[in-house]
């Protein structure tokens, strides 16, 4: 992609953004100095496209509980708090380098965002977590795959070098201690996690609106060897109809032009979501 090219892109989506949320989109204008403001996303690329999802796929135009799994910066819950002022977002982000990010940007939402230092999955407890060796604020239960070492350019040798052990909850015991019983939107990006993730949330998914849940093809923690199908055959008997595939493509050269992930979009039409067997 030549400078002009990813200068049009960047441009391109800003402005699909902005006409998405019908606003002059400040917090998404690309080429912006950071340092302008601490209330600016990590990756306004990454923020524009959560706006058009959230505004334009989902076409979700209300929310009032809205839960972001693998928050990692912050950017989609900032996404989320455009479209939704009101809503309460929780953020869950077990890595402990972005703790004091995110810790920070709680305190500047007071009484609408509550950070949580837990990662989600199917049971109780702590598992560890592997941290990419050149990237601190990329963690995966499932590891990193072959494809994914050579798509950042990792040897061997620097393959799964930290872990950590991190505490897990399921979702469904966060929203009963909590009294959550209905969240309006999940977005879900935990490098391989997702179908733990979703295994710990049987009750509360029934009672939830609309899903963005980030699906990788190359890491799994279950080894899955379908996940795109097993994640759309999943969230279709949970109720959900699909509307949006957004695939991310490999750098790897060997892998040129084929998808490494896909975000999946799904969401419900009906007003009054019902827990399974209700």
């Amino acid at each position: 992609m030549t400078p002009i090219h990813n200068w049009l892109q960047k441009v391109g989506l800003y402005l699909r953004a902005a006409y998405a949320t019908r606003s002059f989109n400040w917090r998404g204008l690309p080429f912006v100095p950071k340092k302008l403001s601490i209330t600016l996303p990590h990756n306004r690329a990454a923020y524009n496209e959560f706006l058009l999802w959230i505004r334009q796929s989902l076409q979700l135009r209300d929310a009032n509980v809205i839960f972001d799994v693998g928050a990692n910066h912050g950017d989609f819950s900032k996404a989320a708090s455009e479209c939704f002022p009101r809503a309460r977002v929780f953020l869950f982000e077990p890595l402990p380098v972005l703790r004091p990010v995110l810790e920070s940007q709680t305190a500047r939402n007071p009484g609408r965002w509550s950070f949580h230092p837990i990662a989600l999955g199917s049971s109780e407890g702590r598992l560890p977590l592997y941290v990419d060796p050149t990237n601190d604020t990329i963690g995966s239960f499932a590891g990193f795959s072959e494809s994914y070492n050579r798509m950042h350019n990792q040897s061997a040798d620097e393959r799964n070098t930290a872990t950590i052990v991190v505490p897990i909850e399921t979702l469904d015991n966060f929203c009963q201690r909590t009294g959550i019983e209905h969240i309006d939107l999940i977005k879900i990006d935990v490098e391989g996690f997702e179908f733990a993730v979703l295994e710990g949330a049987t009750k509360i998914l029934g009672n939830t609106s609309a899903v963005i849940v980030e699906t990788s093809l190359s890491r799994t923690a279950g080894g899955s060897p379908k996940p795109l199908q097993d994640i759309l055959i999943q969230l279709t008997q949970s109720g959900f109809y699909i509307v949006g595939l957004f695939p991310m493509f490999s750098h790897d050269e060997h892998q040129q032009g084929r998808p490494c992930e896909y975000n999946v979009l799904a969401r419900r039409f009906d007003k009054n979501p019902r827990s399974r067997g209700t």
